[in-house]
């Protein structure tokens, strides 16, 4: 015959769980990245501006400014252009 006190209590093991589940965990979360800011200094000039249509124009290399390329396919579209204008008009999202 197993006695009472010999198995665990229902509270105990929830508040062990509970305990667990409730620890805080460090979470880092990274700025937006500001599409068509090249040298990442959280703002957008027209020099990078420029670049952004040279890269859309084919004349110049994705790697001048990885930024603008926000779906990563290599390509400036026009919807990056204008969000880069944005950033250059209203300041990168914080």
């Amino acid at each position: 015959m197993v006695t009472a006190a010999a198995s665990p209590t229902p509270s105990s093991s929830a508040t062990a769980t509970a305990t667990r589940a409730g620890s805080p965990q460090a979470t880092s979360t990274a700025p937006p990245v500001c599409r068509g800011d090249c040298n990442d200094d959280r703002s957008v000039n027209v020099g990078e501006l420029i670049s952004a249509v040279n890269i859309a124009l084919g004349n110049a290399s994705i790697d001048t400014c990885r930024a603008i390329d926000a779906d990563g396919n290599q390509m400036v579209a026009i919807n990056e252009l204008i969000a880069a204008v944005g950033n250059a008009l209203n300041d990168c999202p914080a």
